[in-house]
């Protein structure tokens, strides 16, 4: 069975397939309490303008330090958390990670640069994505506008139908409107 799952276009059994869902299945029954004890951690990657020599932004990026598994790069959980869903509450703890972060700043004084947040090709179809991102501007007023911008992948409409992609589209527009950048991530 498992095998067959994998099959692109054909696999055979090896331990290494039960083992990865093995790993996969420990994953899955961790990572809600994770969340809840801060174990994915926002680290920032600066963007570095060689002519100036100067830092003109950052990309947020998570790393899983979990009690359980030892520390994890994305490569190993983000599929995973596409495939069942939980990458969307990721995101929306990487986006308040970042708000909060700017709001430090600002509040201590110091300079900030607009920092990019991966948003999942999920959001482009989940209830209520909009609502929540104007819940998250309001609690962070006092951050200004583009400090925080979104990246999708550029595999963030593929698979959509047509209304499906105007919809999407629809929700970029309006994220926009609200004061958000938006760039493309792996063009």
């Amino acid at each position: 069975d498992l095998a067959a799952h994998e099959a692109n276009p054909v696999r055979f059994f090896d331990a290494s397939l039960k083992d990865h869902m093995a790993f996969n299945q420990q994953m899955e029954s961790c990572m809600e309490k994770a969340l809840a004890k801060g174990e994915f951690e926002v680290w920032y990657q600066p963007k570095y303008d060689i002519r100036t020599h100067s830092c003109i932004g950052a990309e947020a990026l998570v790393r899983w330090r979990s009690s359980r598994l030892g520390f994890l790069m994305p490569g190993r959980f983000i599929e995973l958390f596409e495939r069942n869903g939980f990458v969307v509450r990721l995101d929306f703890y990487m986006l308040e990670s970042v708000f909060r972060f700017q709001r430090q700043r600002l509040q201590a004084g110091l300079p900030i640069v607009p920092i990019s947040v991966n948003q999942s090709r999920l959001h482009m179809t989940e209830e209520g994505y909009l609502e929540k991102m104007r819940q998250v501007l309001s609690r962070y007023q006092k951050v200004p506008a583009g400090a925080v911008e979104l990246e999708l992948t550029e595999t963030a409409f593929m698979g959509f139908n047509d209304a499906q992609r105007v919809e999407a589209l629809s929700i970029v527009s309006e994220l926009q409107a609200m004061g958000f950048a938006i760039s493309m991530d792996d063009f």
